[in-house]
């Protein structure tokens, strides 16, 4: 997730492949509706969030997984600076 959609196209273009499945969102609303649905192995996370901070979402996150699946969630924040 990131607020860029250039760098979330790199990361995409990067990581995809036969066996990965990669989708992209540019919100943190994007996030919270569409993680309930899915369940995701890795969150690559902008520590620049616009609506909310990296770790308040990351909590969300977090809580949410552990309600929904069993499977720890992995997360890479990545930042600019």
């Amino acid at each position: 997730m990131d607020h860029d959609l250039a760098v979330c196209r790199a990361i995409y273009d990067g990581m995809r492949d036969e066996f990965t499945d990669v989708c992209y969102m540019t919100s943190a609303v994007e996030v919270l509706v569409d993680y309930m649905k899915q369940e995701y192995s890795l969150v690559i996370l902008d520590s620049q969030l616009a609506m909310m901070s990296d770790m308040e979402l990351l909590r969300i996150l977090r809580k949410a997984n552990h309600m929904t699946f069993p499977m720890a969630l992995r997360v890479i924040s990545i930042t600019v600076y």
